[in-house]
């Protein structure tokens, strides 16, 4: 079966339009060769880099081995004609005190992750029986569990020492992000603290909502959107379209215990998904999809050769037959021979 490209484009020196899928669920973008690329939406962004990078993979095969393409690649955006028709990518400089306190600071955020340091914490703040106050002064302080200034400390800070942290919560990590998240570019943060996009999105939420570092008022967490029924209900029905997905009339797996029908894929996962975020941009995003892929869903390349049943009760006996009548026939010719 041919299966076109989930999207093409086409330099109609205009326009480019991007069609979707196979004909029973095409869809049609249109979009101005004017128009800033800064004015698409994220979906369309993607497919558009998407798009790009292939054409200038297979235009680099044609002029290099696929084992040097990379090295043509480097070769092209280093050389002095790159750089003058399309600019040098601006550079983070970040300062070395900077990156020394980015540093410390990723030391901490990784040491939020242990669970057992973070469970010795809560059994230390359990011992507490009063509040715990830091004045101005030593004698207007009271650093201890029962709420008194330890005598044997000559300072605030060797009384608080006597006792440890006292706090440890789960969006401990997002706080402390938000020191910085609001002031360096998010690759750099993502590189230093080795944290995903969206760590560093709900650090700078964060930091908007209760300041650099702050802590929110209790009882109030952030919570993940629930996607609605009626989102997963219409997921749902695209996937079992027969022009994205198809039955096999043989073949089923257990997934939970119950039996399920085997579906093969009318083209790859990447084209599905992106025909999907096109027509439902509202719905479910792409990483839900990766993460929520049915298991008995399989791939066309799996289709080759006979199934079990197929070849136990079908072929097998059919072969079989052609090979007895072909023996029974040799063996007339010969008695007639006789």
């Amino acid at each position: 079966m041919d299966i076109e490209p989930t999207h093409k484009l086409q330099d109609t020196g205009t326009q480019t339009n991007v069609s979707c899928c196979e004909i029973g669920c095409q869809t049609e973008v249109d979009i101005g060769s004017n128009q800033p690329y800064s004015s698409y939406g994220e979906t369309m962004k993607s497919i558009l880099r998407s798009e790009i990078i292939s054409q200038i993979h297979v235009l680099l095969q044609k002029y290099s081995h696929s084992e040097n393409v990379t090295t043509l690649l480097n070769d092209l955006t280093s050389s002095r004609k790159w750089k003058t028709i399309f600019g040098v990518p601006a550079e983070i400089n970040v300062p070395e005190q900077d990156l020394v306190f980015l540093k410390k600071l990723a030391k901490d955020y990784e040491a939020c992750k242990n669970k057992e340091s973070n469970k010795e914490v809560r059994k230390q703040a359990a011992k507490l029986t009063t509040a715990i106050k830091i004045g101005n002064s030593k004698k207007s302080s009271a650093v201890s569990f029962d709420g008194s200034f330890t005598e044997s400390a000559k300072t605030r800070i060797d009384a608080a020492e006597s006792i440890g942290r006292i706090t440890a919560y789960g969006a401990e990590k997002r706080r402390l992000l938000s020191i910085v998240a609001m002031d360096y570019p998010q690759s750099l943060l993502t590189d230093i603290f080795k944290c995903a996009k969206a760590t560093v999105t709900a650090a700078r939420a964060n930091y908007i909502l209760f300041g650099r570092g702050g802590v929110p008022p209790q009882g109030l967490k952030f919570s993940r959107e629930v996607v609605s029924q009626d989102v997963l209900d219409s997921f749902t029905d695209f996937l079992l379209r027969d022009n994205i997905s198809r039955p096999s009339s043989c073949r089923s797996v257990v997934v939970d215990g119950e039996e399920c029908a085997v579906r093969y894929w009318q083209d790859s996962i990447k084209n599905v998904i992106q025909q999907y975020l096109l027509e439902f941009p509202d719905g479910v995003k792409r990483t839900y999809i990766y993460s929520h892929i049915p298991q008995n869903f399989r791939s066309n390349s799996m289709l080759a050769g006979l199934c079990d049943i197929c070849e136990d009760v079908g072929y097998s006996n059919f072969a079989n037959s052609i090979e007895l009548v072909q023996e029974l026939a040799q063996n007339s010719d010969n008695n007639n021979n006789n």
